[in-house]
């Protein structure tokens, strides 16, 4: 008794071309191109400051999901939304005490 990964293998094989330049396009959109961009962006950014773009990705899944397939969100996926949200600005605001404790960091290196 084979698991039912391998079904959904043979399934896969016997598609029209079409299913795969579909599943070919949302792979190039969906994964090879915001990596390819994230790491463009870290010759130009720190680290820190373009991992904050990766935080977006699920939002803008959801953001997506709702203009172009018209897909409704019940709660659990608001409050989803809403924590993005809240970690994103979360990490990008530079608590007092982190602020002091980089420009100690820039005296003691100078």
């Amino acid at each position: 008794m084979l698991p039912m990964t391998y079904q959904t293998y043979a399934k896969a094989f016997t598609m029209p071309a079409i299913t795969w330049l579909w599943v070919m396009g949302l792979s190039l959109v969906g994964t090879v191109i915001p990596f390819f961009l994230y790491m463009s962006a870290l010759h130009k950014l720190p680290a820190t400051k373009a991992s904050v773009f990766t935080v977006f990705e699920p939002f803008t899944a959801i953001v997506l999901s709702i203009v172009l397939l018209h897909q409704s969100l019940n709660g659990m996926q608001y409050s989803g939304m809403v924590l993005i949200l809240l970690a994103t600005l979360l990490n990008s605001i530079k608590l007092p005490m982190q602020r002091h404790r980089q420009l100690t960091e820039v005296d003691t290196q100078v």
